[in-house]
């Protein structure tokens, strides 16, 4: 077999340990090939987590149409890898690059290795692996997921009417908060427009009620803000904690500028579930446009 083409690239290599450095050296294109091929290996994009949270994928894709697909076990072609994912994981998670086998994707959890958990994983985020070869499987290193957020949003929106109008919605996915000692954080911010209308904030999640700010009787308008820490205590119980401020308050209220505690049964983290804000404008003078809920963000903590 002839000798294949030199590239023009010059390094300086070591001398088989005499610890002194030839001459400028032409790599030869094999030598290059090789060593793109290894960085190649080392890196892998996932399209697919599917509903238990299997990975699956070809191998790397580049444009063109040139690919190179792995060909060699785990442990021989690369230690350490990167992922990139192109979505959340829905529970513990599998990888098969190529064809190779299906290995655990593993985290640290109190010292020692544990499944992943629902939202470990988060789109677009890049991670850093290890193959681990004697226990056979991958183990996050870096950039692993204890808090994202699920939603935000900007978008003003008002009430309608004097009936109770929702002001937020939002669907969390199923088994998002299934486990204990999950954390929900949502915050709700707007403006109470008439200073002369009688309004009332509530919020809900699957359908239970977690806050009510009761009857608020307003000084004149201005701005409203709601917190709502939830904690899972089991597959289908929670604490609640909720506080609302405002800066137009003309008298001490229910539940206006305090804590307002709840404990809620009969869930099912397993399933989706709607969380929710929504105002009421009544009275006299209430009715459309008296209330606005300018931003929301709802995220989760592990």
């Amino acid at each position: 077999m002839s000798e294949l083409p030199k590239l023009g690239i010059s390094v300086k290599y070591n001398d088989s340990g005499s610890g002194l450095f030839k001459d400028a050296q032409s790599i030869p294109i094999s030598y290059v090939r090789e060593y793109v091929t290894d960085m190649l290996d080392s890196i892998a994009l996932f399209e697919d987590l599917g509903g238990t949270g299997l990975v699956t994928s070809d191998h790397l894709a580049f444009e063109g149409g040139m690919s190179h697909p792995l060909t060699a076990s785990y442990a021989i072609q690369q230690r350490l890898w990167l992922f990139l994912f192109t979505d959340y994981n829905s529970g513990p998670v599998t990888i098969n690059i190529d064809t190779q086998g299906a290995k655990s994707l593993k985290k640290i959890s109190k010292g020692s290795p544990a499944e992943l958990e629902v939202g470990d994983i988060v789109n677009g985020t890049v991670y850093l692996c290890y193959y681990n070869a004697l226990d056979d499987y991958f183990m996050i290193v870096s950039n692993l997921n204890e808090s994202y957020s699920l939603t935000k949003n900007t978008s003003q929106v008002l009430n309608s009417g004097t009936s109770e109008t929702d002001l937020h919605t939002y669907t969390i996915p199923a088994n998002t908060l299934d486990g204990s000692s999950r954390t929900l954080q949502t915050k709700y911010a707007g403006s109470f427009t008439d200073a002369t209308a009688t309004c009332r904030l509530r919020a809900y999640i699957g359908g239970q009620l977690i806050y009510d700010s009761g009857v608020l009787t307003l000084g004149g308008t201005g701005s409203w803000e709601i917190n709502l820490t939830l904690i899972t205590t089991g597959s289908s119980t929670a604490k609640v904690i909720a506080s609302l401020a405002a800066n137009n308050f003309s008298t001490t209220l229910p539940n206006s500028v305090s804590s307002y505690f709840t404990s809620l049964s009969g869930m099912d983290w397993t399933t989706t579930n709607i969380v929710k804000i929504t105002g009421t404008a009544a009275g006299a003078t209430g009715g459309s446009n008296d209330i606005s809920c300018e931003m929301s963000q709802i995220s989760i903590q592990k």
